[in-house]
């Protein structure tokens, strides 16, 4: 998500914000608003209260949901019930805790304890020592027991019907990079019947910078933002942190080859199928969707915003060569 800072207020039009904490929290007198975040899905507000500590309000508008609601074939969970399964099976990670969830006029709301630490991507904390933690961190959510069942023949069939619709909807929405779309529809699905993983795990589905806290004695403090969480392939997971890693994102959790093997030697399991025909679909995916949604809510180029050529060239050089 694209971070923006605000200073701390009450307008009229976060008063709808202080309504949400108040039907969480009614006991609380909540008084004053800090916007967060304002990303592509949603937006994240700091909400306090002299009697109460802070939380975090997470707004997802019906605007917006209508707009990337071409992802739900691969993302069928809420984040509120990823959150209560999360809790119900007493998952061994630092996380946030649950205080509400409901609709309003705007949208879909979800109330969170606010947790110490900051954005890994807003820091400069040296790497190495935490990227083993992180990989270790990413195998324990991925042994989680899942919220459903999912076997390979569910996902595949999910995510193909994902893939080709992004994609087609790219060739519509950016004629000027229609070539390399069209080829990623020919060539970046895999064939059905194409071997995938054997039964779906837990995703997180966004396991990048800025979804991982962390405190100065580089400990991560909380796995936050749960919105992307999902059940399958474990390579789609660690799909999302190459992807940022190539697209020399700002939430990128290794910077160079040296560090991803030490992240993925403290994971457990090198991706033995990182140059298969399923590696590459989800690094195409995951460079495809973010850009698809950027494009039909008309955000403008920014950090967090590449120009549709740059995502276009990084989808042609992965048709070309996919190996680690």
């Amino acid at each position: 998500m694209q971070v923006a800072k605000a200073p701390e207020c009450v307008g009229s039009d976060l008063a709808p914000v202080l309504g949400i904490a108040a039907q969480a929290v009614p006991e609380a007198r909540w008084s004053s608003v800090r916007l967060l975040r304002a990303g592509i899905h949603g937006t994240i507000y700091r909400v306090m209260a002299p009697d109460h500590e802070p939380l975090i309000v997470k707004l997802r508008t019906h605007a917006a949901e209508r707009v990337v609601n071409f992802q739900r074939y691969l993302y069928p969970f809420t984040e509120g019930a990823i959150y209560r399964h999360l809790n119900l099976i007493s998952a061994p990670f630092p996380r946030p805790r649950l205080c509400g969830t409901g609709q309003n006029d705007l949208g879909e709301w979800l109330m969170l304890e606010a947790v110490n630490g900051l954005p890994l991507s807003e820091t400069d904390i040296e790497r190495t020592r935490l990227l083993e933690e992180l990989g270790r961190l990413l195998r324990s959510i991925h042994a989680c027991p899942p919220p459903a069942s999912v076997d390979a023949f569910e996902w595949s069939t999910r995510f193909r019907s994902a893939f080709v619709l992004t994609a087609r909807e790219l060739c519509q929405i950016d004629p000027a990079n229609v070539e390399i779309w069209q080829r990623c529809l020919s060539e970046g699905v895999p064939s059905v019947g194409m071997p995938v993983m054997q039964q779906g795990v837990l995703l997180h589905g966004d396991f990048v910078g800025s979804n991982i806290l962390v405190k100065p004695t580089t400990a991560v403090s909380a796995v936050i933002d749960w919105e992307w969480s999902t059940v399958g392939d474990p390579l789609f997971d660690l799909a999302r942190i190459e992807a940022a890693f190539l697209s020399a994102s700002a939430n990128q959790l290794y910077g160079n080859v040296a560090e991803r093997k030490i992240f993925h030697t403290a994971y457990g399991q090198l991706p033995a199928a990182a140059a298969g025909p399923w590696w590459r679909a989800y690094l195409l995916y995951l460079l495809m969707a973010p850009l698809l949604s950027c494009l039909k809510l008309g955000l403008p180029i920014h950090a967090g915003r590449p120009p549709e050529y740059i995502v276009a060239a990084q989808c042609e050089n992965i048709l070309l060569n996919t190996s680690l």
